[in-house]
C-alpha cells in the first residue's frame, strides 16, 4: 500500500505534463497544498481497497461449496430430520414440494449440551413428557457452563416427578448445585410419595399438609447439599440454585418451589393456567435460592406449595430463561403507571408444542429423534430463543390416555 501511495504521489506531483492537462501547476504548490493532496490520495486508495475486499467476500460467499452430509453429521444440531413430521416446532416453508426447516446461524456447540439434562419419559397409555436444558448465548460467549438442570421420572403408570433447577449466575459452582439438588429432590420426594401412599388418594392432599411435606422434603435436600459441599470442599453458597418440583398425575398436580421460574398446566376446558408465583425481590433479577438464609420461622414466606385439583391435560415447568418467550409476564398499566405480571402461559406458544409431541408419539419416533427435535426447538425454534442470553430449560408433559380412569 505504501508503494501505491508513493507511485501515485510521484505521478501526480512530479509529472508536470499531467498537471498541465488538469490545469494545475504543481510548482506553485506550498506545503499545505501537498498535505491536502496527500490526504486525498490516501482516501482514494482506501476506498479502492475497501471495494476490493467487499467484492472478494461477496464472491467467496456465493461460490463456497455446500457442506457434505458427512460434515453435517458431526454437528450437534443437524439441518435435516430423519422423519418429515410436521410437529410445528419450527418455521417452515415449501421448496420443491418438500418440507424445509429454517435454522438460525447460531448453533450450540457439542460440549455445550449435557445429555443427562434431557429425559424422555413415556408410558404405555398415560404420560408422555420431554425436558431439556440448553446453555444460554451469554454463557457460551463468557465460557460459563450451563447452570440449569432438569429431571423427569415416572413413579408408576399414573404419577411422575418433574424438576427444574436454575443455578445462580453469581455462584461459581451453581451448575454442580443445580444437578445435585434436582437428582436429590427426585429421590427424597419419591420417598415421601411412597411413604404417604399418595397414589391411593385421588382427592389429593389438603394444601396445608402438602406445604408441610414440601418444606420437610426441601429442607432435607438442603441438609444433603450442605453435607455434599463439606465432603467435596465447596462453599455451600457457591452451589446456590432455585428449584421447581411438581408431582403430576391425571387427578391433579402437587407443586412446590423456591425462587423464580414458571410453571403452568392445561385444563379440561383447553385453558392454560399458572401453577406458581415466582419469587421476585425488589431489585431486578433478584430471587432466593435453596442455599439462602430462609430456613427459619419465616420459611413459609419463601416456599410456595400448591395443589392443582383440576385434571391436567398438559403441564410445563421452566427456568426464567424461557419465561419471556412463553409467558405473559410484563405488561405496562397506563392507569397506575406500573409494570404488572399477569403470570399467564401463552397458548400460541404451548398449543403447537402439545400437538407436536402428540404427532411425534403417534409417529413412533425414537427417544433420540425426539430429543433432537426438542433440542433444536429450544436452540433455534424462534428468533427470541436463538438470542436468549440466559440458560433455557423447558419441560412439557402431555396426558395421552383418552380412556376413562377408574
Amino acid at each position: 500500500m505504501k508503494k501505491v501511495i508513493f507511485i501515485l504521489s510521484y505521478f501526480l506531483v512530479c509529472n508536470n505534463s499531467f498537471g498541465q492537462e488538469l490545469g494545475i501547476d504543481f510548482n506553485k504548490f506550498d506545503f499545505y497544498d501537498y498535505v491536502f493532496l496527500f490526504i486525498v490520495i490516501i482516501i482514494i486508495v482506501l476506498i479502492f481497497f475497501l471495494c476490493v475486499l467487499i467484492f472478494s467476500s461477496h464472491h467467496e460467499k456465493n461460490s463456497s461449496p455446500k457442506k457434505s452430509k458427512g460434515n453435517m453429521k458431526e454437528k450437534r444440531i443437524q439441518n435435516t430430520s430423519k422423519k418429515k413430521i410436521k410437529c410445528n416446532f419450527f418455521k417452515k416453508n415449501t421448496k420443491n414440494n418438500k418440507s424445509v426447516i429454517k435454522y438460525s446461524k447460531y448453533t450450540v456447540k457439542k460440549n455445550d449440551i449435557i445429555l443427562p439434562h434431557s429425559n424422555i419419559i413415556t408410558t404405555k397409555d398415560n404420560w408422555f413428557s420431554v425436558g431439556r436444558s440448553i446453555i444460554g448465548k451469554s454463557h457460551i460467549k463468557n465460557n460459563i457452563p450451563c447452570q440449569d438442570f432438569c429431571h423427569l421420572e415416572m413413579i408408576n403408570d399414573l404419577w411422575g416427578i418433574a424438576i427444574v433447577c436454575d443455578g445462580a449466575g453469581s455462584a461459581i459452582n451453581s451448575h454442580i448445585g443445580s444437578e445435585f439438588v434436582a437428582k436429590e429432590s427426585a429421590k427424597i420426594f419419591k420417598s415421601i410419595f411412597l411413604k404417604e401412599q399418595l397414589e391411593k388418594n385421588k382427592e389429593l392432599l389438603p394444601n396445608d399438609i402438602w406445604q408441610e411435606l414440601a418444606k420437610k422434603g426441601l429442607y432435607q435436600v438442603k441438609q444433603n447439599l450442605d453435607n455434599f459441599a463439606k465432603n467435596e470442599g465447596y462453599q455451600v453458597e457457591s452451589l446456590a440454585c432455585t428449584i421447581i418440583l411438581a408431582i403430576y398425575s391425571p387427578f391433579g398436580i402437587l407443586v412446590t418451589h423456591i425462587g423464580d421460574g414458571r410453571a403452568g398446566f392445561l385444563t379440561h376446558n383447553n385453558e392454560w393456567k399458572s401453577m406458581i408465583i415466582p419469587w421476585k425481590g425488589e431489585e431486578p433479577n433478584q430471587t432466593v435460592f435453596i442455599t439462602s438464609a430462609i430456613w427459619n420461622e419465616n420459611v413459609d414466606n419463601y416456599i410456595e406449595s400448591r395443589i392443582i385439583k383440576e385434571q391436567p391435560f398438559a403441564f410445563t415447568l421452566m427456568s426464567d430463561g424461557c419465561e419471556a418467550h412463553s409467558f405473559e409476564c410484563s405488561i405496562f398499566d397506563k392507569q397506575t403507571n406500573e409494570w404488572n405480571d399477569p403470570n399467564l402461559p401463552f397458548p400460541k406458544f404451548f398449543n403447537p408444542l402439545v400437538e407436536g409431541l402428540k404427532k411425534m408419539k403417534l409417529a413412533n419416533m425414537s427417544e433420540e429423534e425426539i430429543q433432537d427435535e426438542w433440542n433444536k426447538f429450544l436452540s433455534s425454534g424462534t428468533p427470541s430463543l436463538v438470542n436468549e442470553p440466559d440458560d433455557k430449560t423447558l419441560i412439557l408433559g402431555i396426558f395421552i390416555n383418552e380412556k376413562p380412569l377408574n
